[in-house]
Formats: structure tokens, sequence, C-alpha cells
């Protein structure tokens, strides 16, 4: 494709509204992804004794609150369409500048990630150490269907920790014999993040890539897709010659609708990516739910709120604290009370407790933690191998 398929003005793209430098639509959606992760985490280990979790988890549209692998899916297509859409803009980024800058952000994206994974491997280390884990003791008498007592069953080892931390984004772990269990994702956003650059950089004006996402969503299996259907929803959106884009822009209120529906199809989205006879489909849908998403202007208000969008800056942080904090403090707090308090009350003030600590050490995580790392990354980057941004300066 030449560059003149491509928005030259970037149109309703750079008219969207943002909340610091980011398509709000895009980030509501993270909100929610990240909600449903911790959801999925902590009923599936304390509240699987429960009718009702149970009756939710099957059931329209409560389930929506608990699809953890299908948001996981949706957030690595979430990651692959920001990555793209820096580089999709009609001359953001040319020739020598454009490989330079893809360097770069290969190197900041390893260090971004690296930097608040390592931490917790470190946190959640020092944990087990003091013997604060209690999902062990904890597993005896609960029915957890996530296998809680499967998880920090192995004795703690610094070496092991700190290699942990460094090969995490390389090296795939068994989750019950990690650290942090919920960052094995982590391997697959950042590798992801390298096909990523590697497209863009090797066919970012070639009118084959389109055949080339097309090829890969229906002969390949697994997670690396969700970054392919996220680049190709990017690239779809950022295409002015996509006659739906003009389409949804001209009847807000059908494409509020079909997103509102389209949202509601995750209850039914498939909860692994190794389902040959739904995982095209499953795709294709999330190219949908995306651009739907940043269209659907009658429900732009619910994502703009601001909640919503403080809930979204904190969302890598309730990622990656809560489940340390799950088998340590939300365990502790079952077997502490159990024998006081009748089981509801005990699992609703254990769950209030836990989501608010988590919030907690989510925004120290993010202020001390996740938003100096982007600095980090940016000054080994330079150091490393020069990028745009050092030389600007």
């Amino acid at each position: 494709m030449n560059e003149g398929t491509v928005r030259k003005d970037a149109g309703t793209v750079d008219q969207m509204p943002r909340a610091g430098g980011k398509l709000t639509s895009l980030e509501g959606l993270r909100a929610y992804a990240c909600l449903v992760v911790f959801l999925t985490h902590f009923c599936g280990s304390l509240c699987n004794r429960f009718a009702w979790y149970r009756f939710a988890k099957a059931s329209v549209p409560f389930r929506l609150l608990f699809r953890g692998n299908p948001v996981v899916q949706l957030l690595f297509a979430l990651s692959a369409f920001v990555l793209s859409y820096k580089y999709l803009r009609v001359g953001a980024f040319e020739g020598e500048r454009r490989a330079s800058s893809l360097m770069g952000d290969s190197v900041k994206r390893y260090f971004r990630l690296y930097f608040p994974g390592a931490v917790m491997c470190l946190a959640a280390y020092l944990l087990m150490v003091k013997g604060l884990m209690f999902n062990l003791e904890a597993s005896k008498s609960l029915d957890p269907y996530l296998g809680l007592g499967k998880y920090y069953s192995f004795e703690p080892d610094f070496i092991k920790c700190l290699w942990e931390s460094v090969s995490l984004l390389f090296v795939h772990y068994k989750t019950k014999l990690m650290y942090d269990g919920p960052l094995w994702t982590q391997q697959f956003e950042f590798l992801g993040s390298l096909l990523v650059f590697a497209i863009l950089s090797l066919l970012r004006t070639r009118r084959i890539r389109y055949v080339f996402y097309v090829l890969f969503l229906i002969l390949m299996e697994g997670y690396f897709c969700c970054f392919i259907a996220g680049m190709f929803a990017a690239e779809l959106y950022c295409d002015e010659r996509f006659f739906l884009n003009a389409w949804m822009e001209k009847y807000p209120r059908l494409t509020s609708l079909g997103y509102a529906l389209a949202f509601l199809l995750m209850a039914y989205a498939p909860g692994t990516t190794h389902s040959r006879k739904y995982h095209f489909v499953y795709y294709i849908y999330l190219i949908g739910l995306l651009n739907l998403s940043l269209h659907a202007s009658g429900l732009r208000k619910l994502w703009e709120n601001r909640l919503v969008q403080w809930f979204a800056e904190q969302s890598f942080g309730v990622y990656i604290v809560h489940w340390p904090l799950i088998a340590s403090f939300s365990c502790w707090f079952y077997l502490k009370f159990q024998a006081s308090m009748s089981l509801g009350a005990l699992i609703a003030l254990d769950g209030s407790l836990s989501f608010a600590l988590t919030l907690f050490f989510s925004v120290l995580m993010t202020r001390f933690v996740i938003r100096p790392s982007g600095n980090w990354s940016k000054k080994i980057a330079g150091l490393l191998i020069g990028t745009e941004d050092e030389k600007k300066k």
C-alpha cells in the first residue's frame, strides 16, 4: 500500500478524546480487562464454593466479569494496536528515522516490562522468605478451580528469583512455579511487540502485508495471533479507504449499538487460544471490537469517566500486584476470621479489602516503578543505540 491510502491528516484519530495522550476508548477496555483478571483470580481462588459464583460464571451478562483468558487476549490486541498506531499515521516515521525508532522502541519495550516484573518477583520472594504466603494452608479448606494450593509450593531461592526476573520475557515458565503467576503473559507481551515492530519495519509500505495478516490468522494459532489482530485493527482504522470507517462515523447510534452487542459477545469468547473451531472467528471479533470502540461516540462518555481513566492508568499495576496479594493477604484474612464470621460476609469483606489493597499498591507501583521505568528505558535505549529521544536532547 502506498502512502495515499493512509489518513493524511489522521482525521478522527487525532480528534478522538484522549487521556494522557491515549485513546480513551481503548484505555476503557484496558481498565475492564484488568478488573476482570482480578475478579477471575480472587473469585476463582476463594469463591468456588458459592452457588452464586458458579451461576455468574455460566450466565450472561455476569460472566463478562470472569472471562480471564479472553480478556488477556484482548490486552495483547490492545498492545499491538497502540504500538502500531504510532507508526501508521502518515509522515510520523519514515525511512531511517522509522528504523531507528523501531529499534529504540524494541529496547525500551524490554526494560519497561522488565523493571515492574522484577520488582514484583522480588516482592513475592520476600513474602515467601518471611512465611507470609498463606495460599497453601487456605487451599485445604477451599475448593478453588485455579489450583490455589499449587502456587508458591517451592522453596524460595534468591538466585532463581533474579534469573526469573531477567529471563521472564524470553523463557516460558509454568505459572505455578513462578514468583508472580500472571507474569506468564510478559513473554508474549514482549515477543509479540517484537513481532509488531518487525512487521512494521519490513512490510510497513507494502500492500502484501494485508495478505500476511489474513494468512497468519488463518494458518496460525496462539497468543501471537492476538497481536496480528491488533495490528490489523489499527491498519483498518488508519486506512482512509476502509469504507466502514466513514459509515461508523455517519451512524454513531448504530455503531454504539453494535459495540454494545460486540462487547456482550465477549461472554462467549473461547477460554483458550487453542480452539481451532473458534480461533479465527475470535480474532476477527477482536478486530471488530477495537474498531467499534473507537467509533462508538454514544458510549464514549462511559470510557471518558475520570474513575475509569484513573483505573486504566493503574491497570498494569493491578495486573502484576494482585496475585501475590491474593496468595498472601486474602488467604491470611480468610484463615484468620473463618471461625468468627459467616462465610458470605467473610468473602465479601476479604474481597473488598483485597481490591482496596491491590489499588493502593498499584498506585505505588505506578508512581515509583512503572512510570519511572519508562524514563529509565529511554535512557538505556539512548545509551545502547542512540534513539530519536536522545538526539532531540
